[in-house]
């Protein structure tokens, strides 16, 4: 069981996808040429080119994100359909995947839904994993949908936990929308979303 964190946070796919149009640099082996996508996430994105790379290829892939940061990280096709094709990001730098992250999950949503509450709750998460440890965490924000709280595990984006809230006995099925580094060492601040519509803070104040 990891230790909880010494200090408070201080500031159906696995991972939020949204909608965006970029020209994306791509090279492989001798061949470069410019496509363009039609949504990115964390894991990756789906482009569009006449003559998409074959299934599997390794890719460079150079394109700039709607914050305004500039990415050079590689990637794999993971599937082809006529004009278009699936990137999979094999190497994204933490600081682009933090970026994204907030992008993502601002423009779709994941921290605006409902009334939020500030509360700071001991829990703990264990994954599906075989083998997996329970893992002590704090909460930092509620909502009726989920919240976010800051952790040491190293869980991944879509990922689904048991959470357990051990001073009401209640325990619960989320799953991971949202994951950054947030202070010293490999303290994490994590968001999470219900798979379970019932109410299962049931305090006041939170919708």
């Amino acid at each position: 069981m990891t230790t909880p964190p010494s200090q408070p946070y201080l500031s159906s796919r696995a991972h939020p996808r949204l909608q965006f149009t970029t020209p994306v640099q791509v090279q492989f082996g001798a061949r470069n040429f410019v496509c363009s996508t039609e949504d990115i996430s964390v894991g990756g994105m789906r482009a569009r080119y006449a003559q998409p790379p074959p299934g599997l290829t390794r890719l460079r892939l150079l394109f700039n994100l709607p914050t305004g940061s500039s990415v050079n990280t590689e990637g794999i096709v993971r599937y082809v359909r006529s004009d278009r094709f699936g990137v999979q990001f094999a190497s994204l730098p933490a600081e682009v995947q933090e970026a994204l992250d907030d992008y993502t999950c601002r423009t779709l949503g994941y921290t605006r839904r409902g009334h939020r509450l500030a509360r700071r709750l001991t829990v703990t998460l264990r994954s599906a994993r075989a083998g997996a440890e329970e893992e002590v965490a704090e909460t930092v924000v509620l909502s009726r949908r989920g919240g976010r709280l800051v952790c040491r595990a190293r869980f991944k984006i879509g990922e689904e936990l048991r959470l357990v809230w051990p001073e009401q006995s209640r325990a619960t099925q989320v799953r991971v929308v949202l994951r950054r580094l947030c202070g010293p060492g490999d303290l994490t601040e994590l968001g999470f979303e219900f798979l379970d519509p019932a109410d299962f803070w049931r305090i006041e104040g939170i919708s």
